[in-house]
């Protein structure tokens, strides 16, 4: 919930949507997305959802109940590994790679979390929050991860078409009330 000011801003330039939770997805958020990427795989493309949680129980937890409610709801899903499916979710921060980079400040291991067990067993006693990252590699990593993902010079066309359109309407209006 912190960042989503942090990514809205990335977001909203690659025109993504952005779907912020605090804990786990409630079921009526999770069918709002599955009806937004149902309307795209019907129309023949793959859906790729970008996973930002804190590497404690209940965040590494999330990015597998992400996957098995899209298939609950009747999507082609699963995680990173496998590209054959309609909606890839994709886990980009907190990675045992970047607590290791980044090096953020530790917490203590949430152990009334359910899922504390195999979590202190596979990672230890030690937990971090996603949102201890820097904004900008937070920004940055999530960008590079967009950009790995489209064909940056079709994007970039369609932005240039999208600003002359504007043009376009600010000269119409500019007339329009010069008119009357």
């Amino acid at each position: 919930d912190a960042l989503s000011g942090v990514l809205k801003r990335i977001t909203e330039e690659y025109h993504i949507n952005l779907m912020v939770n605090r804990g786990y997805s409630s079921c009526s958020a999770m069918h709002d997305a599955y009806k937004r990427i149902r309307d795209v795989v019907d129309n023949g493309k793959k859906v790729v959802v970008l996973y930002l949680g804190d590497h404690d129980p209940s965040g590494l937890d999330m990015i597998r109940d992400i996957k098995d409610r899209f298939i609950e709801f009747g999507l082609n899903a699963d995680t990173d590994g496998n590209s054959d499916v309609d909606v890839i979710v994709k886990h980009i921060a907190l990675t045992d790679k970047q607590v290791k980079k980044y090096n953020p400040p530790p917490n203590p291991a949430k152990f009334s979390d359910p899922r504390a067990k195999w979590y202190v067993k596979k990672y230890g006693k030690t937990s971090w929050e996603v949102d201890a990252l820097n904004p900008k590699i937070l920004n940055e990593l999530v960008k590079e991860e967009i950009e790995s993902r489209i064909d940056m010079d079709l994007f970039d066309e369609q932005i240039e078409q999208e600003r002359k359109d504007k043009e376009k309407l600010k000269q119409f209006i500019k007339q329009s009330e010069a008119k009357r």
